[in-house]
């Protein structure tokens, strides 16, 4: 791997003009400083404050790997490379583009899934009935209830990185700051934390697979899926 840089590299005034230039070892070092944090976004999905809505993410696999790629193919053309001028720190940009991305994507997935319905349905297979929507709703209110449930088994420390990382949103660097941790530390308390929850969910018999949207990937954003449940952070 490349000389690792921080995140807060925007503030190196060469590695900044580098970067504008296009320079092939800024590009590697700046994609390694924020590519976790990217794929993060991509793989866990996130949610829209304002209007209580989880996106979901796409969980690991092929699909993880070509949007966390398309981010930085995006941010690193020359133009935004160029338009870039380092007053603000570079990771909520990134962060911005991955959104967007993850929202462009799902809304493709859910036309192409519209479609395939429509076609269905031409063919005489019925529609999803409102006892069906009614029980989903019911899965997802019992979801969010059991992840608040495993969350108070945790310790205070560990309790504050979920709040850090999945309801403020901040960087792995920036919690593991906050915590008084080294990143390394940071990510791999992080996936204890989400390998409990999987673990606590099958024995609820609320986990179903590794690609819904219940996957570890996504499920701490269960409160905003589930839409009246409380935030994580309660």
């Amino acid at each position: 791997m490349p000389g690792s840089v921080r995140e807060n590299w925007h503030e190196d005034r060469s590695l900044l003009d580098a970067f504008r230039r296009g320079e092939r070892p800024a590009l590697s070092q700046i994609y390694y400083a924020h590519v976790d944090d990217v794929a993060g976004v991509i793989r866990a999905g996130f949610t829209l404050k304002e209007q209580g809505i989880y996106v979901p993410g796409t969980g690991t696999g092929d699909t993880e790997r070509e949007l966390v790629q398309e981010v930085f193919f995006r941010a690193f053309e020359e133009s935004a490379r160029l338009a870039y001028d380092g007053l603000r720190p570079y990771g909520p940009y990134l962060g911005r583009i991955a959104r967007n991305l993850l929202i462009d994507w799902q809304r493709q997935r859910q036309r192409q899934l519209s479609k395939q319905v429509d076609s269905e349905a031409l063919d005489g297979c019925p529609a999803a009935s409102p006892a069906r929507a009614h029980e989903e709703e019911l899965h997802w209110n019992r979801l969010a209830a059991v992840t608040k449930e495993y969350l108070a088994t945790l310790d205070e420390q560990t309790r504050r990185l979920v709040r850090l990382r999945f309801e403020e949103e901040l960087s792995q660097e920036e919690a593991a700051s906050q915590l008084g941790l080294s990143r390394r530390n940071v990510r791999t308390l992080e996936e204890h934390v989400q390998t409990g929850l999987r673990r606590f969910l099958k024995r609820r018999d609320l986990w179903r697979d590794a690609s819904s949207d219940a996957s570890l990937g996504s499920a701490f954003g269960v409160p905003a899926r589930a839409g009246d449940a409380e935030r994580l952070s309660k």
